[in-house]
C-alpha cells in the first residue's frame, strides 16, 4: 500500500497574502490551492498527547505530500466546508508532511 493511497481526503489550502497598496495601506488577501490529496484525523490517544501539550487548541492532524506549500497561519478547508487553522507543519524526510490543525468554530 503506497502512501498516496492512504490520502483519502481532498482539501483546499488557503495562504494569507499581505501586500502594501499605493497609499501604503496593508491589503490582506489569500491565495488558494484546491484538489490537494490529504488525510485528516482527530487527535486522540497517547502519541497525540505530546501534540496537544505543545498545541493545546489543536483538534486534528493532517498528512499530505511533502511538496504541499503549507505552514502555520494558513487555513485548510475540507470537502464538507469545515475550516481548520494550521498551527504547525513539519516535513518528514522529504516523504510527507504532518500538519497540526485547529478546527474553527462555525
Amino acid at each position: 500500500m503506497s502512501f498516496n493511497s492512504w490520502l483519502t481526503d481532498t482539501v483546499t489550502v488557503k495562504k494569507p497574502v499581505h501586500t502594501v497598496d499605493v497609499n501604503n495601506q496593508i491589503v490582506e488577501s489569500e491565495t488558494s490551492v484546491t484538489g490537494i490529496k490529504a488525510r485528516i484525523e482527530p487527535l486522540s490517544g497517547g502519541r497525540d498527547r505530546t501534540v496537544m501539550g505543545k498545541f493545546p487548541s489543536a483538534t486534528h492532524k493532517m498528512f499530505c505530500e511533502s511538496g504541499v506549500d503549507i505552514d502555520a497561519g494558513y487555513q485548510v478547508v475540507d470537502v464538507n466546508n469545515i475550516t481548520y487553522d494550521v498551527n504547525h507543519s513539519a516535513n518528514y524526510f522529504g516523504h510527507h508532511k504532518e500538519v497540526i490543525l485547529e478546527q474553527k468554530e462555525v
